[in-house]
């Protein structure tokens, strides 16, 4: 039951909007395809749950969930042209045991698309997603390809650790990228040394006694995901080009590595959503170049 609720709420909310054509109150327009600012607030709405978010954030999340109702249409524009798609048969097969499932809870269709705001077109096109996808996946997700994604990404998935040392510079101007990466420059080619750099010009100042180490690190935290990702590509002796994260502009310097010793069995499922996530922004990246996307004013 649990499950057909979730169902029922991914229905209602991340499905892209097929407008009435009396409703203007359009977001954006994707290839023809009209997404509502209501659908645009329906999937921030299901994306936080029940966090509450400071009201200066909104603005930026509800750009994120627009962009991602953008995005899941390229993805399927992108998988149907492959030839890989929901026939009319599986998804009234989908509508049919959706309205048995109903009734099992004494509701009838109309009852559920009165309540969640949500018209039969808008039904089909979730079923045309979710069959479509599957499908996708079912296609590319093999054991060999999630091999080849583990082995590409090993350190993301084995619990690898590196002890890093930092350079946290101000982000407020237009040049402060292009000034970290001089900093960089300076360092790497002897002209400026480590400690030096760290001492002139780093605004952490938790770190700089400790010449800029943080200590050990791994793919997901303890520091903020931008720098944690850039973090784990690097070798002993590395220093990365600047990496913005929202406390500044980053110079990242690997001191060592720790090996892990998670394999691909054991991080089956991270590895799996992983190279799920690698494909849908693969794919909609690749469409979006090529497609009409307009934001009505």
């Amino acid at each position: 039951m649990k499950l057909f609720m979730l169902l029922l709420a991914a229905i209602s909310c991340c499905s892209s909007g097929f407008q009435d054509p009396s409703d203007k109150n359009v977001a954006a327009i994707v290839n023809g395809l009209e997404i509502s600012n209501a659908r645009v607030d329906q999937q921030l709405k299901i994306s936080l749950g029940k966090r509450e978010i400071p009201d200066v954030m909104l603005p930026r999340l509800r750009s994120e969930a627009l962009d991602h109702l953008i995005n899941r249409h390229l993805v399927l524009e992108s998988i149907e042209s492959s030839g890989i798609k929901a026939g009319p048969s599986m998804i009234a097969y989908k509508i049919s045991n959706l309205e048995d499932r109903l009734k099992e809870i004494g509701k009838s269709m109309d009852d559920h698309l009165t309540q969640t705001k949500t018209s039969r077109d808008e039904l089909q096109y979730e079923f045309r997603w979710q069959v479509a996808w599957e499908k996708y996946l079912e296609k590319f997700l093999t054991d060999q390809n999630l091999q080849k994604h583990y082995s590409k990404n090993q350190r993301k998935f084995d619990g690898t650790q590196v002890r890093v040392s930092h350079i946290l510079l101000k982000n407020d101007s237009e040049n402060s990228l292009q000034t970290a990466n001089q900093i960089r420059e300076q360092i790497v080619s002897g002209k400026l040394s480590w400690n030096d750099a760290v001492k002139q010009h780093s605004i952490a100042e938790s770190s700089v006694a400790d010449h800029g180490d943080v200590g050990w690190i791994n793919y997901n935290g303890p520091m903020v995901p931008a720098f944690c990702h850039a973090a784990i590509e690097l070798n002993p002796g590395d220093i990365s080009r600047g990496v913005n994260s929202s406390f500044g502009i980053h110079l990242i310097q690997c001191n060592e590595i720790k090996p892990g010793k998670i394999g691909l069995s054991d991080a089956r499922k991270i590895v799996r959503d992983d190279a799920m996530q690698f494909l849908f922004e693969k794919l909609a990246a690749k469409k979006k170049r090529s497609a009409k996307i307009v934001f009505p004013k």
